[in-house]
């Protein structure tokens, strides 16, 4: 095609005139040679027929009196067809009886197998069988086979004689075709030649002439004159816009000059928009550093207050002492929350917040996150329990810590919200393909609901249902503003059904990807072992009773139910009389009336309890309970809400008849009973790494409550001596240290692990949460990331998910070195370099000058006040000449971190012009500009010097 449209018109129409001729001729011969072909087949046969039927007939006779002789004879015959080719009579058998082929008569030959009436055309031949009859009966069968050479012939002949037709009618047709065609092309390339012409010179006022006369068709007539019009009309336009073209130039220089000068207006505007484009950026940095600084500043202070409360909550206080205490956590606890909303919600709205990705278990995640409100639910009197549909995959990919902060916000709303009844909290499954899963969460309270007019607004930043100066319920009104937002993260959505007075419930859905193992829990139990055993729930709360029910009933398990003690007493003396008794019982202690106890106690009395085993699940914080189940003998003991795992495990360990105690006594508060509960490992040995004293005593403090072990390094450096002396479970690595900072030790403790093989975990804990932090400990080859102020219940999570399957080995008693060959026994050491390898780092305690306030913070230790202020004496001579040093040496980055270290020193005491001394010197090192550093240096000097007499003081004198 792509030739052929190249060539001419004239040679195009000659083309197809002779195309069409030739096929026609075709089409006619081939059809005649068809006829031909078919009526000489047909001819053929029936010559053929007629042969076999006259040799047939001869051969009756010989065939009859078995005349071989005859036969052939016959056959012979055949001699004067010469395009006969053999021939053969068969006997009524089928057996060969005469033969003939064609040149020689007595040529041996295998004669073709006996197929009586049959005839075929072959490539080159046609035979024939034919059957013999004699007065009806067939007595042989005669066999002739034919060459087709008189076919060939003449079908050879017909071949030229179609050719040379071929060939004159093709000459004929390009004769015809040549003169034929000019009446059509002549006109269409005159027509050609006038639109080239026009198209070159641009000259539209030529016209066409028809050159083909008389014998031009009409439509070639009508083309003819539709172009010349059209020339016509273009040269009109054309003579317009050669006027429009003068018209336009004129414009052109008359905006020319306008568009100079607007064009000098948008370069100004354009360089006022990248000034105040560089200003937002700039902006926008100095927010993101502010708010790292806030949350670094903030959650620091914030650490010692909470953790220093609770461990004073653990020692002997009065009734109005512990009151105190409460009050502050409560309000650091407040606070706290505050500033996490804050910080969430700034760095939301700066578009820097990031969901992580890692495999979790959800059932482990809803449970261990509602344990932690469990205490201020049933404070309140009120029930709290959750449920998971079975469909719901357990192995999901996503940012367990938002989804935790979700469900927390909701649920802690809710109980605030509610003054009696319940709070629960669902899953279920929405959809599923095959690489993720959208759940459908829900919150619900039976609390005073939200009216119909405010549901609009519950979800805009800073709003409340009640914004009063009078309001009851207190906030700032961004909780469920942040939900929102990390639920569309999540890509879901989040909205409320509520009725005022009534309750509310909060739904929301997310998107979740699948992990690799589908139960990340840690299966304690396999409840095939479970199977049809007979359970009885008694619990007076329908929903906490519903969801146990179902989830005995999916492990296949037998169980009923009972709203009160009375009827459980009922159900079970009726079980015993039909023999089949309850062989577990799961008892809630809070009932009216007939309270678990009370329960227990009768079912124990009346003799009824015929070998089962009792659980018995309570309040958080219900202060003698698991005094009261030992006492009573009571197998298994669980605060609710209670987690699945724990649940199946504790019913297994009953099953098998192993009473033992998941303590060893009740715990002293709240805050450590969560701890000692959380703990699913056995001991471990963690070496902290934290250069922050009262870090190091709270951290510690924690780790031991847990049952575990914690060695002390001061700094990065002694960290990676600590970890080449002696194995370790897990490390807590602080990431801004002296000497080494967390950053660094943890790639030489890698780098010591690629050469020698292994993998201790290490978990980031320090007091910067803004964006890119978390990535930043993981790219440096950190496995887990913790923010400050520590919080207890992420920190045992945290060390439950990283601890090894199998500890090291512990020493049989802590121990601090003290000297050569001495040992002094303490509640844990502090792991150091060699002794060649200088002084240890210095200690940064973190304490308050304002005197009220320090005692507080301290719990009234004036020994710890006096330690403390001795070790900055110490140090901060050093310190200064470390940052004198720093500023000849024009060392940007040891400025900025010896003024960062004296900072967080001084910060302790809160003595804060020499704190906004040392922070100009270190913000000096940060952004390189050193020119003012040393008259910065002298003011930081006068106000050490101003602070060193009164810390001299308190360490000689102590407290009045």
């Amino acid at each position: 095609m792509g030739i052929n449209s190249r060539i001419s018109i004239k040679r195009k129409l000659t083309s197809m005139i002779m195309l069409t001729s030739a096929v026609t001729l075709l089409v006619v011969c081939g059809a005649f040679l068809t006829y031909e072909l078919s009526t000489y087949k047909k001819r053929m046969t029936e010559e053929i027929t007629t042969l076999c039927d006259i040799i047939g007939n001869n051969a009756t006779a010989a065939l009859s009196f078995y005349n071989q002789d005859d036969a052939k004879g016959i056959l012979r015959s055949l001699a004067a067809e010469d395009h006969i080719v053999m021939a053969c009579i068969y006997g009524k058998n089928g057996e060969v009886f005469a033969t003939y082929f064609r040149g020689n008569p007595d040529l041996r030959f295998n004669p073709p197998d006996f197929r009586p009436g049959n005839i075929k055309f072959g490539k080159d031949h046609l035979a024939m069988f034919r059957p013999i009859h004699l007065e009806g009966e067939v007595i042989g069968t005669i066999f002739i086979k034919s060459d087709l050479e008189e076919m060939r012939a003449r079908f050879g002949q017909y071949a030229i004689i179609v050719g040379n037709v071929l060939t004159a009618s093709l000459a004929l047709a390009f004769l015809m075709s040549s003169r034929l065609q000019r009446g059509i092309s002549v006109p269409i390339l005159s027509l050609v030649k006038t639109a080239r012409n026009v198209s070159a010179k641009k000259n539209y006022s030529e016209r066409a002439r028809n050159e083909g006369g008389a014998k031009t068709p009409i439509e070639l007539d009508t083309l003819f004159s539709g172009f010349n019009e059209m020339l016509a009309q273009i040269q009109t336009q054309d003579a317009e816009l050669q006027r429009n073209r003068e018209r336009l130039e004129e414009r052109v220089k008359e905006r020319t000059g306008e568009l100079q000068l607007e064009i000098q207006e948008r370069k100004r505007t354009e360089e006022q928009l990248k000034a105040a484009r560089d200003e937002a950026i700039e902006a926008s940095r100095v927010k993101s550093e502010f708010l790292a600084n806030m949350s670094h500043e903030i959650r620091t202070p914030m650490n010692g207050v909470i953790g220093m409360t609770e461990l004073a909550l653990e020692t002997t206080l009065s009734e109005e002492q512990k009151e105190y205490l409460d009050m502050v956590k409560s309000s650091a606890d407040s606070l706290l929350q505050v500033i996490n909303d804050i910080l969430d919600f700034s760095k939301i709205e700066a578009g820097k917040f990031e969901l992580e990705a890692r495999e979790f278990s959800l059932r482990d995640m809803i449970g261990d996150t509602l344990s932690t409100v469990g205490l201020r639910a049933h404070e309140k009197g009120l029930e709290l329990a959750w449920r998971v549909d079975s469909d719901v995959p357990d192995g999901l990919v996503g940012d367990p810590g938002r989804l935790r902060q979700v469900i927390i916000n909701l649920v802690s709303n809710a109980i605030k919200f509610t003054e009696e009844g319940e709070v629960v909290v669902k899953a279920e499954l929405d959809a599923r393909q095959n690489d993720s899963s959208l759940i459908h969460f829900s919150v619900s309270d039976t609390g005073i609901g939200i009216p119909t007019e405010k549901l609009e607004l519950i979800f805009e930043a800073f709003t409340q249902v009640d914004g009063s100066s009078t309001r009851r319920y207190g906030g700032t009104g961004l909780g469920l503003t942040i939900s929102s937002q990390l639920v569309g993260m999540m890509n879901g959505k989040m909205w409320i059904e509520s009725t005022a007075g009534k309750g509310s419930t909060f739904h929301f859905l997310a998107r979740f990807g699948m992990a690799r193992a589908q139960d990340l829990g840690r299966t304690l139990a396999d409840p095939k072992e479970l199977h049809n055993l007979r359970v009885l729930v008694v619990d007076d709360n329908t929903t906490n009773r519903r969801i146990l029910i179902d989830t005995l009933t999916h492990w296949r398990m037998d169980a009923s139910e009972a709203a009160s003690g009375p009827e459980a007493l009922d159900m079970i003396e009726e079980s015993r009389s039909a023999s089949r008794p309850f062989q577990l019982m799961i008892l809630d202690v809070n009932m009216p009336d007939m309270d678990g106890f009370e329960l227990a106690s009768r079912i124990q009395a009346g003799n009824n309890l015929a070998g089962a085993k009792i659980i018995m699940l309570t309040s958080a914080g219900r202060t003698g309970d698991f005094t009261r189940c030992k006492e009573m003998g009571i197998h298994k003991y669980l605060t609710k809400p209670v987690k699945q795992s724990d649940l199946l495990l504790t019913m297994v360990r009953a099953r098998e008849r192993l009473d033992e105690y998941t303590a060893s006594e009740e715990p002293k508060s709240p805050a450590i009973a969560a701890v000692g509960s959380r703990t699913r490992n056995a001991p471990l040995t963690v070496l902290l790494a934290e250069d922050n004293l009262i870090n190091q005593k709270l951290a510690v403090r924690i780790l031991e409550k847990a049952g575990h072990r914690a060695v002390v390094a001061d700094n990065g450096l002694e960290t990676v001596y600590a970890f080449k002396k002696k194995p370790y479970d897990l490390i807590l690595m602080d990431v801004q240290m002296p000497e080494m900072g967390g950053y660094e030790a943890t790639a030489v403790i890698r780098e010591q692990e690629r050469k020698r093989g292994g993998h201790i975990p290490i978990i980031a804990m320090t007091a910067h949460a803004m964006k890119g932090d978390r990535k930043a400990c993981l790219d440096a080859g950190m496995d887990d990331y913790l923010t400050k102020p520590i919080d207890t219940e992420k920190l045992i999570d945290a060390i439950d998910r990283w601890a090894p399957e199998s500890p090291s080995p512990a020493d049989e008693s802590p121990a601090k070195q003290t000297g050569e060959g001495q040992i002094e026994a303490t509640s844990f050491e502090t792991a150091g370099p060699p002794d060649d390898a200088g002084p240890p780092a210095d200690r940064t305690p973190e304490a308050i000058l304002d005197m009220e306030a320090l005692m507080a913070r301290l719990d009234g230790d004036k020994e710890l006040l006096a330690e403390i202020a001795g070790l900055f004496i110490e140090s901060s001579s050093e310190a200064l000449i470390e940052i004198r040093e720093a500023i000849e040496a024009g060392d940007q980055k040891r400025l900025e971190r010896s003024a960062h270290t004296l900072k967080g020193s001084v910060g302790n005491f809160f003595a804060k012009k020499a704190v906004d001394a040392s922070l100009r010197l270190e913000t000096m090192g940060r952004e390189g500009k050193l020119d003012s550093a040393p008259g910065a240096l002298e003011v930081l000097e006068k106000e050490i010097g101003r602070l060193i007499p009164v810390l001299e003081n308190l360490q000689t004198k102590g407290v009045a």
